[in-house]
């Protein structure tokens, strides 16, 4: 108000000043007010000018106010006086890649969203093998997520793979689930996976690869912004695939059919650049009995051959594998029925 007042008094052809009187300014504005405009910038451009120096001040909002035309240059550009330079960044501090931090960012969320379905699932049944896994996750997302802020403000060159190597211990904490619980928990990590998201559209599928049912892709959305899912799911035989965008479905090889007391080799082609920590489970189709073989191994790109072993003794049931791969603070889960036949000979003869 002070300006358009002083305006009346001076006729001026424009006015250009600070917005509030009680701005934290120092001699810095004057010197650059005074050097802009013998280098013959526009008053529009000095005010910009100003208002960029005090956001790196800290003042929030714009600092100058312009009463005339932004266009308008009161002097031509002479030489006599240049723009003081920009500061220059402090030695040996990189800025952080904003993208990078971004995504990261976005990963600890998916992350910290499952932990809080697996949570809600233990308030309902409580599981103390499972709390413990959640809680080691929760540990490591939160060492990650202080990792990210720190190199927010001071970056230096390793805070991704510091963050990298969270991940990884993350990732661990989850595959352990499948194996330190007695019932491995994969229906509540397909529930805590999703608890999130909502449907927002289906897509063809191939049919079953077990019995040829007819299947559908399920597309999920999350109105907290946490990244998109998709599921695939049997029928008659139940959930077979549940990832994010960020990882791809896995190529699976699996025989025809399991025998007692005989290894079985599972199949797992990793797509290039593929990366994190995978797991293979293969469990009868009973909680109570526990898991029949477990192995856990880091992904590389290409084929993996994994050989698991069956007690002498099962059940003749129709078993699961289960297949968990982790990166990034991402979980893809796959699973697939595989037959429990008593005798090698007979199913050759069968055939």
């Amino acid at each position: 108000m002070s300006l358009a007042l002083d305006a009346i008094e001076g006729h001026p052809q424009a006015v250009l000043g600070l917005l509030r009187g009680d701005l934290d300014t120092s001699g810095h504005e004057p010197r650059l007010t005074a050097a802009s405009l013998h280098s013959g910038a526009r008053l529009g451009q000095l005010a910009t000018l100003l208002d960029a120096h005090g956001r790196r001040r800290g003042v929030r909002g714009p600092s100058a106010i312009l009463l005339g035309d932004p266009e308008q240059q009161l002097h031509m550009p002479d030489g006599a006086l240049a723009p003081p330079a920009p500061p220059a960044p402090a030695a040996g501090r990189m800025p952080a890649d904003a993208e990078a931090l971004g995504n990261w960012r976005v990963r600890l969320a998916d992350a910290e969203a499952l932990e809080h379905g697996l949570y809600a699932s233990l308030d309902r049944r409580p599981d103390a093998d499972l709390s413990a896994c959640v809680e080691e996750m929760t540990s490591h997302r939160q060492a990650a997520l202080d990792m990210l802020l720190a190199a927010a403000r001071t970056p230096d060159e390793t805070w991704e793979e510091r963050v990298e190597e969270r991940s990884r211990n993350w990732g661990h904490a989850v595959l352990e689930i499948l194996n330190r619980t007695r019932g491995g928990a994969f229906s509540r990590q397909l529930v805590a996976s999703r608890a999130h998201h909502h449907a927002s559209h289906w897509s063809p599928a191939p049919a079953c690869g077990y019995c040829r049912a007819p299947r559908e892709f399920e597309h999920l959305t999350s109105p907290l912004g946490l990244t998109d899912r998709r599921t695939l799911r049997c029928p008659k035989c139940g959930p077979a695939l549940s990832l994010p965008p960020t990882l791809h479905p896995l190529d699976i090889d699996v025989p025809p059919a399991l025998f007692p007391s005989q290894p079985a080799d599972i199949h797992v082609a990793f797509p290039e650049q593929a990366r994190g920590l995978f797991a293979v489970r293969l469990r009868s189709r009973s909680t109570q009995r526990g898991s029949y073989d477990h192995a856990a191994l880091t992904a590389t790109p290409g084929r993996h051959t994994i050989t698991l072993t069956l007690p002498k003794d099962p059940l003749l049931e129709l078993d699961r594998l289960w297949v968990v791969h982790t990166d990034r603070f991402h979980v893809a889960y796959h699973q697939q029925r595989l037959p429990l036949l008593p005798h090698h000979s007979n199913t050759n003869h069968q055939q």
